[in-house]
C-alpha cells in the first residue's frame, strides 16, 4: 500500500509551532488509514502525549524554550 501525506497541513502546523507569537507550542501527526495528516496542535504536553498510543503510528514537534543566562567573569 503506498502512503502519503497532507504535504501542506504539515508544513503549516511545523510553522506554527515554530513561530514565536502565537498559543501552539506542539503539533501532534498520525496516519488516518494510509495518509499523515495534522491530528492536533496545542500547548499543554499532557494533551500532547494523549495523541499517541500503542497501536498509533506518527510523530510531533514539540517547542522547547531554553534560556541560557551566561556571566563571564573577567581575568
Amino acid at each position: 500500500m503506498a502512503t502519503s501525506m497532507d504535504k501542506a497541513a504539515i508544513q503549516e502546523a511545523y510553522s506554527e509551532v515554530m513561530a514565536d507569537k502565537n498559543n501552539v507550542e506542539w503539533a501532534a501527526f498520525t496516519f488516518t488509514d494510509n495518509t499523515l495528516g495534522v491530528t492536533a496542535k496545542g500547548q499543554d504536553f499532557d494533551e500532547f502525549k494523549s495523541n499517541f498510543g500503542p497501536d498509533n503510528r506518527g510523530f510531533g514537534y514539540i517547542k522547547i524554550a531554553v534560556r541560557l543566562f551566561l556571566s563571564f567573569q573577567p581575568l
